[in-house]
């Protein structure tokens, strides 16, 4: 339909009385939305708000002119149809139907997405239309963004290599993806009537709901994890990946994302090698156990000795006696400290809340007499409670305690414990202020019978790795510190 051109003679406000016409404006020109008025036959009669920065027409250049101008050509037939109905009093699809999307067009040709509410006014007799329309091409193209997001992600969930899941906050699985399913040996029509916790290992369901409430409270959004899945057949699958907390718009918890990998093949070359290791340290507390024996029997023959004979005996002798007694307490204490090696690889590592304050205490009590004897200042700073073995982490705290009491300043001796905290694990540090770490030492220092000037048997420190490793953890000398600075992670 053609545009019949401007109406020279038509005002601004044609059609409308100027009492009306007067609020119209003030309301027109508070809003950034174009609003348009008509006659019942679709020519312009009022022009105000964004009308003209979202079509580019002044209001001069557009009183007078057809509606039909401010719509493509391809729909200004039905346009034009929806105003002669609503000139007829007959029901119209645009006219008095609420907000509704439609396509604007610009003075230079280019259409874009627009809101639309259009309504049949009257003043003194004179009906017309009033049109408020809003340009919502941002939101248009956010939309087609996110929906090219989702198609994306529903791409890469359903296709991943990687086992993925979306649970509910009350843990149903909403989607799983086919690496997934194969994992745990299951379709997608079973898992949608069940809970994740129906699938998980029992003795892995209190660290999954541990997980889940931390990601509720909002102390973390993700956490790493390490569990086991049970097939129908109740085959153990063992996995590890991570879970993430999707909220809403409103921070409310919208669902769960996990992404898992199969590592049962991994887990079961570990369980072998911590067999063989097992064993070898079995054999190692055989040995010491028979070393003692022997030990003991010489060592008690060079006490007799030097009791009974120690008159008769020249300094020569003598020295050698003393020399021999000590050497039999260095074998013993290393024979100890291989036995406390074994140990530490021997046991299952066990899972239970452990006040690391009370620990400590008791690793400064067992150290009281080393710690009066160099009049050392121990300072022990707020310390957490984790989750891990009392007596691995009571030894490892005693051998780092130990060891910075011995190898603090000799004038004024002080140690401190400390803890920080990170969103995925505590960090405690042990820290002397004496000589530190010499630089040749620190890539040896937690190696077996690693030695520092201080002697001692080269197994406190290894022992120390060793605890902390078999707890998920790691250790290590801090760099830039006075002193020595060794410090170690636990898991949250």
């Amino acid at each position: 339909m053609s545009d019949p051109g401007p109406a020279s003679d038509t005002p601004a406000s044609a059609g409308v009385s100027e009492a009306l016409a007067a609020p119209l404006w003030a309301v027109a020109e508070a809003v950034q939305d174009g609003v348009v008025c008509s006659d019942l036959r679709g020519t312009i009669t009022l022009w105000m708000g964004g009308a003209e920065t979202l079509f580019g027409w002044s209001s001069q250049e557009i009183l007078g002119r057809s509606l039909a101008v401010l719509v493509p050509e391809r729909l200004r037939s039905a346009y034009l149809a929806a105003f002669a109905h609503a000139a007829e009093g007959r029901r119209s699809d645009l006219v008095g139907a609420g907000v509704i999307e439609v396509e604007g067009l610009r003075r230079d040709g280019t259409a874009f997405p627009a809101e639309l509410t259009l309504s049949r006014g009257s003043a003194h007799g004179q009906p017309f239309l009033v049109g408020i329309v809003r340009d919502i091409s941002s939101r248009r193209s956010a939309e087609v963004e996110l929906a090219l997001a989702r198609t994306r992600f529903r791409s890469a969930f359903e296709h991943a290599a990687t086992g993925m899941t979306m649970t509910s906050p009350a843990g149903r699985f909403l989607a799983v993806n086919a690496a997934f399913c194969a994992l745990v040996g299951r379709t997608q029509d079973d898992l949608s009537e069940l809970a994740f916790s129906d699938i998980t290992h029992p003795a892995d369901q209190e660290d999954d709901l541990h997980h889940v409430t931390r990601m509720a409270a909002g102390e973390v959004d993700h956490v790493p994890i390490a569990k086991r899945y049970l097939r129908p057949g109740g085959e153990v699958v063992w996995v590890e990946g991570n879970v993430s907390l999707v909220r809403d718009e409103h921070g409310r918890p919208q669902h769960y994302l996990t992404q898992v990998i199969d590592v049962s093949e991994r887990r079961r070359a570990a369980s072998e090698l911590e067999r063989s290791n097992a064993e070898l340290d079995q054999l190692a507390a055989v040995a010491a156990h028979d070393l003692n024996a022997p030990l003991r029997i010489v060592e008690g023959f060079l006490r007799l000795l030097e009791g009974r004979a120690g008159d008769a005996l020249d300094a020569d002798a003598r020295r050698f006696v003393s020399e021999a007694l000590g050497g039999a307490r260095r074998m013993r204490d290393l024979i100890e400290a291989l036995l406390g090696y074994a140990r530490v690889g021997g046991d299952a590592v066990r899972r239970e809340a452990v006040e690391l304050g009370r620990v400590a205490a008791e690793a400064e009590g067992a150290l009281a007499g080393a710690i009066r004897g160099r009049g050392v200042r121990v300072r022990v700073d707020a310390l957490p409670t984790v989750r891990g073995d009392p007596a691995l982490l009571r030894q490892v705290l005693q051998n780092l305690l130990g060891n910075a009491v011995i190898h603090a300043d000799a004038v004024d001796p002080v140690v401190t414990v400390s803890a920080r905290g990170t969103p995925e694990a505590w960090e405690i540090a042990v820290a002397d202020n004496g000589p530190g770490v010499p630089d040749d030492l620190r890539a040896t220092a937690f190696d077996l019978f690693a030695r520092g000037e201080g002697g001692g048997t080269g197994l406190g420190l290894a022992i120390c790795r060793r605890a902390v490793e078999r707890h998920g953890g790691h250790i290590w000398i801090a760099e830039g510190t006075r002193g020595a600075d060794l410090r170690f992670t636990l898991p949250r």
